[in-house]
């Protein structure tokens, strides 16, 4: 987390929406670097990481699925969400109302890095209008940067 919390303040943003989903391409998405959760009943699920307080995963099955990913993810966080039957961007925006944050600057990480694919055009829409105040901002690049750590003279220069 901390290192997503450099990168959010470097780019000026109040949360970020990480995605992760089964695509062998993806490894995971930054869901999986986050939490240690490996999605695959859905195209993806998603974590919301504000700059402060706690992140959720927003799981694709709500109930005792949601508590069994839950428990497996209790190292990296608590709050575990049911997407409601899909309605993933709708959960995202009363989490991101709850943080105070529907006027903030929110980015968006690619599902898979490798084709700059995002979150399906329905989720977008529902974000957009249900918070029509904030700046949806598309990130590139973050999960490579995270999944490699450099050494000496280059981790100097790409911290």
């Amino acid at each position: 987390m901390r290192r997503s919390r450099a990168k959010m303040r470097a780019d000026r943003l109040d949360c970020v929406i990480v995605p992760g989903g089964p695509s062998h391409w993806s490894f995971g998405g930054g869901m999986l670097w986050l939490t240690g959760h490996w999605e695959w009943h859905a195209l993806c699920c998603y974590v919301v990481v504000p700059l402060e307080g706690e992140p959720t995963l927003i799981y694709s099955m709500g109930g005792t699925h949601a508590e069994a990913v839950r428990r497996a993810t209790s190292a990296a966080l608590s709050d575990v969400r049911g997407s409601r039957g899909g309605q993933y961007a709708a959960v995202m925006v009363d989490r991101i109302k709850e943080l105070k944050l529907e006027r903030g600057r929110i980015g968006l990480l690619e599902i898979d890095p490798r084709h700059k694919d995002y979150l399906p055009v329905n989720q977008y829409n529902t974000l957009k209008h249900g918070l029509p105040e904030a700046e949806i901002v598309f990130t590139l690049g973050w999960m490579p940067s995270w999944l490699s750590i450099h050494s000496g003279e280059r981790a100097r220069l790409h911290p």
